[in-house]
């Protein structure tokens, strides 16, 4: 819910400046946190009174990451129709969106891989 009213409320780059905020150290193995992240995340989907489409799903997952001491990639991707997709990855094992995600061309990661841009063909 805190994901879906940021998206209506702050612009998009102010929102993925959250997912530079201050962190936890890591209390379980990042196996543990993905297994607990995507439990917490489609368990609470599934109960909501509304609809929550992968982005929301996918900034609640990476903040709940980042504040167990994780580094996340939100990734952002588009299919040949104009479809758009978000999902998250830890170390390169996805947490939420992955079962969507496999027709997606990745449009953007954040936060960027190190010494790339976060959009491919921009400056950085």
């Amino acid at each position: 819910m805190v994901a879906r009213l940021g998206l209506w409320t702050l612009s998009f780059t102010r929102l993925m400046a959250t997912l530079h905020g201050r962190s936890r150290t890591a209390r379980a193995t990042p196996q543990e946190d993905i297994r607990d992240t995507r439990w917490a995340v489609e368990a609470s989907a599934r109960r909501l009174p509304w609809s929550l489409t992968c982005l929301p799903q996918a900034l609640a997952a990476a903040w709940m990451l980042q504040r167990r001491g994780h580094a996340p990639a939100l990734v952002y991707g588009v299919s040949q129709g104009f479809a758009a997709h978000a999902w998250v990855e830890l170390e390169g094992v996805p947490v939420v969106g992955d079962r969507a995600a496999g027709g997606f061309t990745v449009l953007a990661r954040f936060p960027a891989a190190v010494g790339s841009a976060a959009v491919p063909g921009s400056a950085a």
